[in-house]
């Protein structure tokens, strides 16, 4: 059953060229974390950062983080997710007394977006633990669905 205190999420996203910066504050402990190596979380706790960087829903970039740090990114088009992609960027995890902290920038350079004065990127933020329940932030349930998930999140840079 999803229940508010087992979907709670904090989010803080900022957006200074020439990178995004997140940082999560997941306060609860985490179930199952790793330090494995780049790409293979898939099994831990894990928070998704998802991109729609031309904002047209035809395709994402996911940046996926574990409460220890540990990167996995994947490229999403055409129906299609490929874990061969590798991305530049850069994640921090810590766990602490009052659940784990992750922080997130990713570098513009690294993935492309449109070439507008203003630029606005869809987001959507997911969080798996480790027996495969996906949750938003908000306490929204997300289905385990393939395909392309869109909320009423906007990312922009000026």
């Amino acid at each position: 059953m999803n229940t508010c205190s087992r979907s709670l999420l904090f989010l803080f996203i900022l957006s200074l060229s020439p990178n995004l910066f997140a940082d999560v504050l997941d306060p609860f402990e985490p179930k199952k974390t790793s330090v494995a190596q780049r790409d293979k979380i898939v099994a831990d706790d894990w928070v998704c950062i998802n991109l729609d960087s031309f904002n047209d829903q035809q395709g994402l970039y996911a940046f996926y983080i574990n409460p220890s740090g540990i990167q996995m990114d994947s490229r999403f088009a055409g129906g299609q997710e490929d874990h061969d992609a590798d991305f530049v960027w850069y994640s921090k995890g810590v766990i602490h007394d009052k659940g784990y902290t992750i922080e997130v920038r990713i570098p513009f350079k690294s993935i492309r977006y449109s070439n507008k004065d203003r630029v606005e990127m869809g987001v959507i933020f997911e969080k798996v633990k480790w027996d495969g329940e996906f949750y938003l932030p908000g306490n929204s349930f997300l289905e385990t669905k393939r395909g392309i998930f869109f909320k009423a999140s906007y990312l922009w840079r000026s």
